[in-house]
């Protein structure tokens, strides 16, 4: 027996085995219920694994006394136990399977600290099943898909399983693969949250066995994708490359398919691994329906034996009969025949040929191991034979002995031959085929087999863990009540003493169904179009269909996606009726289809809310060109729904009173027969620019401060302006009522918008103001006067100079996409100092408009410009050119003062 105290109420009435091993305070023993055959393991947790780590706490300070410790190591208990009753909970859906009782308890004979046991039934792990020789493809597979929906189960209840490896995975009858053991840390404090010692090993990835690293959302599923890699590979683990960024070696016996899948799971980077389990479950889904996997070993031992191998033993078998014949019989008269010994092994007695020796339990012969003193080592398999028998005494041969051998091998061809049938035509029942068909809410089972259907059920669970069993009806089982668009595991069992073979698993996903909540027309932005609109309840296609048609014309369709569309080309005053489907196979239920008249659009264009003053609004509109409307209905309301409507003839503005400053407003307005309005809004608490002031003193930009009305909104305020009505406007963020633009543009009309970063609206918010030209240049004992200038194709050379142009090059016509060059000569002797001078190219149209992105700055010394080969010539490459054909002229400006302006064309 143990030295473990048998805590009460929780061991009492267990006998304890010998202690199976103890890692970091953590101890296993086998035990056993009296007076029943109820058979379980008992796991303790010492916290903290020993007193050194006590010691540690309170000799760096982390601690100040002995209290504060055993308070940190209480909570540190009572997260094991929290761990525990996850796992109970979870036990409840397909999945896990939880311990029975728990208790925490203070250590004693001198140790401070809690100690931790767990009581739960005994259960054939992973980890022994794959020593007794090598799994199917298919119970791979199936591995793969429970585990997968294990930990979907475990994170969709909030929780990231970081203690995943075979010993923690457990085989039940039916062969489904269940995590029985804790491990749990809450998705919300994973990034902040590192792997506790205890769970480090080679089932998780490297960048987390340091503890100073956060776990990711990739824990799970390496651990998933080591423990296929395991299986696939003789059941050996990968080396551990030198370099982290190196990546594992294939498994040995795992085709393309399924590597892909694994090697994702292991990929060094974390970024290219599963981040959930469910598509790597889909994704082994995929490999399961476009392969066919079968129950076939994934690698026949005999087969990758070599002469260093031990021998791989998948069945025990009897032991030979050997003979032996004395080399000289002296003692043995002449007439009688050599005797033949019985072999050591051979049992005193053997059951009558009729009878069939029982099944071997092999968890209840690795059980009674557990339970012998002594023994440490928990596997069957770790120990030859021979030592795992008792040996019979040995008798004498005697006289005749032949006889009793030839009874003994026919008692044994007899045991043999039973054996076989029993094996094959009762213990294996055939699956020859299962097909899973079905619709959004009904999956059909059929199962072709021989066997007798009251001995076989039929399993539907999804991924959260709740299950469906059905008995077959002439073949078939119906699962009713499901969800739409979702995933489904179906899978036999057998009832008794049999297993099945063949075709026993199979994924299914339920059809999408989507339900048309509304589907609604109004008239578009121009005649003869329509605008549909609608919403669902349900799952979105990549794409959805309208089809429609009218009277006298064909049906015609187009595809879209998001919930609006607009249909054109329709032609007026006919009725379309419209329907809606979709690309994908896709049931759509409710509101799917309608009519609509096609009609000519009259709409309020230029909906402007004016004014904002004494609690009334001023708002105004124009009509659409060539149509005249009899009458418009406008109505402002506010958010809790009170309303004033007004209806106008001719006019097209109108003015709202009593409105309350603090309320936000929607202003609509209507023609008469129309049912699409103009809206227009204004927040709570708007604002009135008042007074816009511009300083242009400074040569390089231009200062702009405004006063206003109202509370200055949050964030401050958004004011975008154009340069000569250009069609990208510029803006600028300013935190108070005042902004400075650059650079300025001299002889530019600016339109600025005042608007406020916190969406609050604006009134009076557009201002205008026309920038004076820039003063003539005059610097350096040289003025533009003095200054002539030509444009030409910038030459080839580098650092080219007026002596490699030539007159011919001279030109004002470029071709789309040349390269221009300005080469000035200043007629006179000036100063030429080392002087930093900034260069601005501004390119106008045609009509002497800005081309606000075609505006270049640089800065370059007055000396290196000029100095080249004679100081008279400056040479300058035009930074942006136009593209587009048509006639343009460069400005020239030296220090914001205007040096040249050149015109020049571009042809295509």
């Amino acid at each position: 027996m143990s030295e473990l105290k048998l805590i009460s109420p929780l061991l009492d009435g267990f006998d304890l085995g010998a202690p199976m091993g103890t890692h970091e305070g953590v101890t296993c023993y086998p035990a056993i219920k009296e007076n029943t055959d109820n058979k379980y393991i008992v796991k303790t947790l010492a916290i903290p694994a020993s007193q050194v780590q006590l010691d540690a706490l309170l000799l760096t300070g982390a601690y100040k006394d002995l209290a504060d410790a055993m308070d940190y190591f209480q909570d540190m208990a009572n997260g094991v136990i929290q761990e525990a009753e996850i796992l109970q909970k979870l036990s409840k859906l397909d999945g896990f399977l939880p311990y029975e009782s728990w208790q925490m308890a203070p250590m004693e004979e001198g140790r401070l600290g809690y100690q931790v046991t767990l009581v739960g039934s005994y259960k054939r792990s992973l980890e022994r099943y794959m020593r007794r020789g090598p799994m199917t493809h298919l119970e791979t597979v199936n591995l793969g898909l429970d585990l997968c929906q294990s930990l979907t189960i475990s994170r969709r209840a909030g929780y990231l399983y970081v203690a995943l490896k075979p010993a923690n995975v457990f085989i039940s009858k039916g062969k489904e693969y269940r995590i029985g053991d804790l491990g749990f840390v809450p998705l919300a404090s994973m990034a902040y949250t590192s792997l506790p010692g205890r769970y480090r090993g080679p089932y998780v990835p490297r960048e987390v066995q340091d503890g100073l690293n956060p776990l990711n959302d990739t824990v799970d599923t390496y651990a998933v994708g080591m423990i296929l890699y395991q299986v696939y590979n003789d059941g050996n683990l990968p080396p551990v490359p030198k370099d982290p960024a190196e990546a594992f070696p294939a498994p040995a016996n795992a085709d393309y398919e399924i590597a892909d899948i694994i090697m994702k799971a292991l990929s060094p980077k974390m970024e290219d691994r599963w981040h959930d389990p469910m598509e790597m479950g889909q994704a082994l889904v995929a490999y399961m329906q476009r392969n066919s996997v079968n129950n076939t070993p994934i690698a026949t031992p005999a087969a990758v034996l070599t002469e260093t191998d031990p021998p791989v033993v998948t069945e025990k078998a009897p032991p030979a009969v050997v003979e032996e014949v004395p080399e000289e019989p002296t003692e043995i008269p002449e007439e009688e025949p050599p005797v033949e010994e019985i072999p050591e092994e051979v049992p005193a007695e053997e059951p009558a040929p009729q009878e069939q020796a029982p099944p071997v339990d092999e968890d209840e012969e690795d059980f009674a191991r557990l339970l012998a003193p002594d023994e440490e080592d928990l596997d069957l398999d770790d120990f030859p034979e021979e030592e795992l028998m008792e040996e019979p005494p040995v008798k004498e041969p005697k006289k005749k002995g032949w006889i009793w051998l030839v009874l003994l091998a026919l008692i044994l061809a007899l045991l043999g031959a039973g054996g076989f049938y029993f094996y094959q035509n009762i213990y294996l029942v055939p699956i020859d085929d299962m097909v899973v068909d079905g619709t959004q809410n009904r999956i059909l089972v059929t199962v072709d087999t021989d066997a007798e259907e009251s001995m076989l059920t039929v399993i539907c669970s999804d991924t959260y863990g709740n299950s469906q069993r059905k008995t077959l009806e002439n073949g078939q089982a119906v699962f009713t009540d499901l969800l739409p668009n979702s995933q489904y595991k179906i899978r036999l069992e057998v009832d008794g003493f049999h297993q099945l073979v063949g075709k026993t698993t199979e994924m299914f996903n339920t059809e999408a169904q989507t339900n048309v909540v509304s589907f609604t027309a109004i008239t578009g932005g121009e005649d003869g179009s329509v605008i549909l609109n609608f919403t669902i309840d349900g799952s979105e296609p990549d794409e959805w269909v309208v089809t429609y048609s009218a009277e006298g014309e064909e049906e015609r369709s187009q595809s879209f996606t998001g919930h609006s569309v607009t249909i054109r080309d329709l032609t007026v005053d006919k009725v379309y009726t419209f329907r809606l489907g979709s690309s994908e196979d896709l049931e759509l239920l409710g509101h799917t289809t309608l009519e609509f008249a096609a009609s000519r659009l009259i709409l309020a264009q230029d909906l402007t809310v004016v004014s904002n003053e004494n609690n009334s609004i001023v708002v105004r509109w124009s009509a659409p060109e060539g149509v005249t409307v009899d009458s418009w209905a406008v109505r402002c309301y506010d958010d809790i729904g009170t309303e004033q409507r007004l209806t106008v003839d001719g006019q097209t503005e109108v003015t709202f009173s009593d409105i309350d400053s603090s309320k936000a407003y929607t202003i609509e307005v209507t023609a008469k027969g129309m049912t699409q309005p103009a809206r227009a809004t204004i927040t709570a608490n708007p604002i009135t620019i008042g007074t816009v002031s511009v300083d242009a003193e400074n040569p390089e930009s231009l200062t702009l401060t405004w006063d206003f009305q109202g509370d200055a909104p949050e964030g401050g305020w958004l004011l975008m302006y154009t340069v000569d009505g250009s069609a990208t406007p510029n803006v600028v963020k300013c935190t108070d009522a005042s902004a400075t633009i650059q650079p300025r543009i001299h002889g530019a009309t600016y339109e600025f918008q005042f608007q406020s970063a916190d969406s609050s609206s604006v009134f009076n918010s557009i201002h205008s103001y026309e920038c004076p030209e820039a003063e003539v240049f005059f610097g350096h004992a040289l003025s533009t006067y003095k200054i002539t200038g030509k444009l030409l194709n910038t030459p080839a050379k580098e650092g080219w100079s007026y002596k490699d142009v030539s007159k011919n090059d001279y030109t004002d016509t470029f071709a789309s996409g040349s390269k221009i060059s300005i080469l000035l000569h200043a007629s006179v002797n000036f100063y030429i100092p080392e002087d930093p001078t900034n260069i601005m190219y501004v390119i106008r149209d045609a009509e002497g408009n800005v081309l606000t992105d075609l505006i270049a700055q640089e800065t370059q010394d007055w000396y290196t410009m000029w100095i080249n080969t004679d100081y008279h010539y400056c040479e300058l490459d035009i930074p942006k050119v136009p593209t587009q054909p048509g006639d343009y002229s460069v400005s020239l400006y030296f220090n914001n003062m205007s040096v040249i302006v050149i015109n020049f064309s571009i042809t295509e």
